[in-house]
C-alpha cells in the first residue's frame, strides 16, 4: 500500500495538460517526434499536412480522443486558416502553434546554377509557410492574450555554407520573422521562438546529405547523435509554461557544433599571420585558426617545422615566411608578402618568444641576455604590432593579440628579463589601443600559465604530464587553450574587447599564493579564531598576507597561528568594546610589521530572537550593540589612524544580510548590522581623501557555531540555500574579504557587499517577520 501510493505521488504532472497544439509537417520525422512528445504530456495535437496517409496512420496509432488529421498545404493561405478554424471548432482553443513543415533542395555549387522557380518553391514552403501559421494562430490566439508559436528552423538559420542558397534564406528568414512577431505580440502574452537543430538522419535530411540513420559525423558531444527526439524535447519546453518568460529566441540544438566545427569558421574569410607559428602555441594556433575558416601564414626562424605545418594543413590554407622579428626589415617584407598574397591583413599574432634561465641575482645578470630576451620579447612585438597597424589602419578594421605570460601580472617565477619583456608587452598594447581605436583595431595579449612546451620543458624542472601548474583539478593547461582564446580575441566574438590581458591559468594567479592578491599587505582581524574570521585568515594567508589575529579566545587563536606558522599569523588578546586593547593591538601589529594595510572587523556576538520588543532587557541590547557596532567603531577609529598617514588602506567589515532586512534576527542585532553599514559609508566620505577604502560584507545565514545555536539548523542544512545545491559558507566570504582588501576592489568604497545567491532579492523569507510565524 505504501509503494503504491509512493509511485503514484511521483507521477509528474503532464506539462501540456489542457492545451492543444497544431503542428504542421507532422506527419512524420521530427513533427511526428513532436506530434508524440506533445501527446505524452497531454497535449490535444492536429495534424497539418499534405502526407494523408501517413497522418491518418499516427492518428490511429495515437488514438483519435488524442490526434486528429487535416489535409493542409501550408504554402495556401485558404488551407492554413481551414486547418486553424476547424481546430477552433474541434477544441474551442489554439494554445501552441508549431510551423515544422519545410522541404530542402539540392545545394549547388554557384548562384549562377540555381533557378529562381526552386527558389521561390522552398522560400514559399519554409518562410511563406511559416509567415502564414504564424498569422492565423497569432488571429486566434490575440483574444485569449496566450499561446505559444514555435518554428523549426535549423543550424543554417545562423551560419551559411552548408545547405543551399534557398534553404539557408529561408532559415534565417524565419528567425527574422519571429523575432518581429515576437515584439508584436508580447503585448498579449503570446511567445514567439525558433528551434535551430543540426543536421538530423531524417528522410529529407538523408536525400540531400551523405549520412545514414546512423550517422555520427555532425556529432560534437561524444557518442551521441542527435535526433527528433531532442528537437521534440525542445519544443515540449518552449510549448509549456516552464518557457513562459521566453519570447523571441532561437533556440540552437547542436551539442555545441556550430561553435566547434570548422564549417561553422569563427575566422571564416579572414587572413591572418603568426609568428612563432612553426612549434609549441604558435603551430597550435595556426592549426585552430585554419579550422575556423582562416588563411594564415607563418613567420619564423625554423623553416623545416614551418613548411611541415604547412604540409600537413595545406598550402591554400597556411604558408610559410622566413622572418627575423627583431630585423625590422623581415618583419615589413613579411606583411608586405601576405598582403601581396591575399589582399589584406585581418589577424596579427605576435606569438614568437624566448626564455632565459632564471638566475637567483639581478647582480648575476648580464647586460647581453637582458637585451637578447627584450629584443625578441619585447622589441619583436613593437615591430610586429607596427606593421599590421601599417596595413591595417587604411581599412579600420583589425586584431592584434600578442602573447604574453603569466609573469606579465606577477614577479619571481621567471627571470628579470622575461618578466620584463612580458610585463612590457602588455603595457605597449594598451598604449597601442588608445591610438587604433579609433580604426577600428583591437589590441588584447594573452598570458597563459606555464605550458609544458619544449621551451619551458627546458627552463622548469617539469615534464609533458606535469600537473603541478594546475588549479583545475584533473585538468593541465595545454597549447590548445591558448588558441582556443586567440581564436576568440581574433573573431568577431570580441569586437568589443580591446586593451585586454586574457589571463589563462585556471585561476591559479588567483588561489595560489606565490600569485597573492594580498602580497605584502598586513591585516588585523577580530573574531578571528574561529568561524568566519578564521577562515579570512587563512585565506588572507593564503594570498600572502600577514595576517594578526584579535580575539578573547585565546587558546584558539593561539592554534590557528600554530597551524599556519607563527611567520605568517600572531595573535594578540584583545576585546574589541575597551578602546585601550584595540588601541594597543594595532599599536602591537606597527611595532611587529611596520604598516597596516587591511583591517577587518569581524568579531561580533548574537542573541535570542524575541518576537515582542516587549521582551527585549536594555543590558541585552546594550550587549550586542557594544560588541557588534561599538567595536567596529574603535577598530575602524584606530586603523584609520596608521593608515591616514600612509594614504591606504582598506576597511571591511562584516556585517549580515540583517543589515539590509528586518525580521530575520533580534532587535539588537538587527540594528546594529544596519548601523555597521551606516558607519561604514560615513566613514568612506571621510576617509576617501585619504584613499582608504570602507566596505562591508553582508552574508546570509552560515552555519557557524554562533548561527547554529541561534537557529534551528545544523552543518549540512541547505534550507537557507538559493542556489540549488548549493550552500553558503565562510569560505564565500573570505573571498569577498580577500577582494575587497585586494587592489582589485581599489576604486570600491562605501559598499555593503550582500553574499546570499540572489536571496534577499528572490525568496519571499525575507519578508517582514517571516520567520517568527
Amino acid at each position: 500500500m505504501a509503494s503504491s501510493t509512493s509511485t503514484s505521488t511521483s507521477i509528474p504532472k503532464p506539462r501540456l495538460e489542457n492545451k492543444v497544439a497544431i503542428v504542421t509537417g507532422g506527419a512524420q520525422g521530427i513533427g511526428e517526434c513532436i506530434v508524440r512528445s506533445f501527446v505524452k504530456h497531454g497535449a490535444k495535437v492536429v495534424i497539418v499536412d499534405i502526407k494523408d496517409d501517413l497522418g491518418e496512420l499516427i492518428c490511429k496509432d495515437l488514438g483519435a480522443e488524442f490526434v486528429s488529421f487535416i489535409h493542409c498545404d501550408v504554402s495556401v493561405e485558404s488551407d492554413v486558416e481551414n486547418a486553424i478554424n476547424t481546430t477552433i471548432g474541434r477544441h474551442g482553443k489554439l494554445d501552441i502553434m508549431v510551423n515544422n513543415a519545410g522541404i530542402g533542395d539540392a545545394p549547388k555549387l554557384s548562384i549562377l546554377d540555381n533557378d529562381k522557380a526552386d527558389f521561390e518553391r522552398v522560400i514559399s514552403v519554409n518562410l511563406i509557410g511559416a509567415f502564414l501559421g504564424t498569422k492565423h494562430a497569432a488571429r486566434v490566439m490575440i483574444p485569449k492574450c496566450s499561446g505559444s508559436i514555435i518554428t523549426t528552423a535549423s543550424v543554417c538559420s545562423i551560419t551559411g555554407g552548408v545547405a543551399s542558397h534557398a534553404y539557408t534564406s529561408s532559415k534565417h528568414g524565419v528567425v527574422g520573422l519571429a523575432k518581429n512577431v515576437a515584439a508584436e505580440l508580447g503585448k498579449y502574452q503570446i511567445r514567439v521562438n525558433c528551434i535551430s537543430p543540426h543536421f538530423i538522419p531524417t528522410l529529407l535530411a538523408m536525400k540531400f546529405f551523405d549520412m545514414d540513420e546512423n550517422s555520427t559525423v555532425y556529432s560534437n558531444l561524444k557518442g551521441k547523435t542527435l535526433g527528433p527526439q531532442d528537437v521534440a524535447n525542445a519544443a515540449v519546453f518552449l510549448a509549456s509554461d516552464e518557457s513562459e518568460y521566453m519570447s523571441g529566441h532561437n533556440l540552437v540544438v547542436d551539442g555545441g557544433y556550430s561553435v566547434l566545427n570548422p564549417s561553422f569558421g569563427l575566422l571564416e574569410n579572414k587572413v591572418a599571420i603568426v609568428t612563432g607559428g612553426a612549434q609549441g602555441i604558435g603551430e597550435c594556433i595556426v592549426r585552430s585558426f585554419v579550422k575556423h575558416g582562416a588563411k594564415v601564414v607563418i613567420l619564423d626562424v625554423k623553416d623545416d617545422l614551418g613548411q611541415l605545418v604547412c604540409q600537413d594543413l595545406g598550402v591554400e590554407c597556411v604558408s610559410f615566411v622566413h622572418c627575423d622579428i627583431t630585423l625590422e626589415s623581415d618583419v615589413e617584407n613579411a606583411i608586405n608578402t601576405t598582403v601581396a598574397r591575399h589582399g589584406k591583413l585581418d589577424i596579427m599574432v605576435n606569438n614568437a618568444g624566448i626564455v632565459d634561465e632564471p638566475k637567483l641575482s639581478i647582480l648575476d645578470n648580464d647586460k647581453a641576455d637582458f637585451e637578447r630576451v627584450i629584443s625578441v620579447n619585447l622589441i619583436g612585438v613593437f615591430l610586429g604590432t607596427k606593421h599590421a597597424a601599417r596595413v591595417m589602419i587604411p581599412k579600420c578594421s583589425g586584431s592584434i593579440i600578442t602573447t604574453a605570460s603569466i609573469c606579465s601580472i606577477t614577479g619571481g617565477v621567471a627571470s628579470h628579463a622575461y618578466t620584463s619583456s612580458k610585463h612590457g608587452v602588455v603595457g605597449l598594447a594598451k598604449n597601442v589601443v588608445a591610438e587604433l581605436g579609433k580604426y577600428q583595431i583591437r589590441v588584447n595579449c594573452i598570458s597563459p600559465y606555464v605550458i609544458p612546451t619544449p621551451l619551458a620543458i627546458k627552463f622548469f624542472k617539469m615534464d609533458e604530464n606535469s600537473t603541478v601548474f594546475s588549479n583545475l583539478n584533473g585538468k593541465t593547461l595545454g597549447p590548445q587553450d591558448i588558441a582556443n582564446a586567440a581564436v576568440f580575441l581574433a573573431s568577431d566574438e570580441s569586437e568589443y574587447m580591446s586593451g585586454h590581458n586574457l589571463v589563462v591559468d585556471g585561476g591559479y594567479s588567483v588561489l595560489n599564493p606565490a600569485f597573492g592578491l594580498l602580497e605584502n599587505k598586513v591585516a588585523i582581524v577580530t573574531g578571528g579564531a574561529r568561524g568566519i574570521g578564521e577562515c579570512i585568515v587563512r585565506s588572507f594567508v593564503k594570498h600572502g598576507a600577514k595576517v594578526v589575529i584579535l580575539d578573547v579566545r585565546d587558546e584558539l587563536g593561539q592554534l590557528v597561528c600554530q597551524d599556519l606558522g607563527v611567520e605568517f599569523v600572531s595573535f594578540v588578546h584583545c576585546d574589541v568594546t575597551v578602546e585601550l586593547d584595540v588601541e594597543n593591538a594595532i599599536n602591537t601589529t606597527i611595532a611587529k610589521h611596520g604598516q597596516l594595510d587591511i583591517m577587518v572587523n569581524n568579531a561580533g556576538t548574537c542573541d535570542k530572537l524575541e518576537l515582542s520588543i516587549l521582551d527585549n532587557d536594555k543590558a541585552d541590547f546594550e550587549r550586542i550593540i557594544n560588541v557588534n557596532l561599538i567595536g567596529v567603531f574603535l577598530g575602524t577609529k584606530h586603523a584609520a589612524r596608521v593608515m591616514i598617514p600612509k594614504c591606504s588602506g582598506s576597511i571591511i567589515t562584516t556585517a549580515s544580510i540583517a543589515s539590509i532586512t528586518g525580521g530575520l534576527s533580534s532587535h539588537a542585532y538587527t540594528s546594529s548590522k544596519h548601523g555597521v553599514v551606516g558607519l561604514a559609508k560615513n566613514v568612506a566620505a571621510e576617509l576617501g581623501k585619504y584613499q582608504i577604502c570602507v566596505n562591508c560584507i553582508s552574508p546570509y545565514v552560515i552555519p557557524t557555531q554562533l548561527a547554529m545555536k541561534f537557529f534551528n539548523m545544523d552543518e549540512n542544512s541547505t534550507v537557507f540555500s538559493n542556489l540549488n545545491g548549493k550552500k553558503l559558507g565562510s569560505q564565500d566570504v573570505a573571498n569577498a574579504a580577500v577582494f575587497l582588501a585586494s587592489d582589485e576592489s581599489g576604486y570600491m568604497s562605501g559598499h555593503n557587499l550582500v553574499v546570499d545567491g540572489g536571496y534577499s532579492v528572490l525568496n519571499p523569507a525575507f519578508g517582514l517577520f517571516s520567520l517568527t510565524g
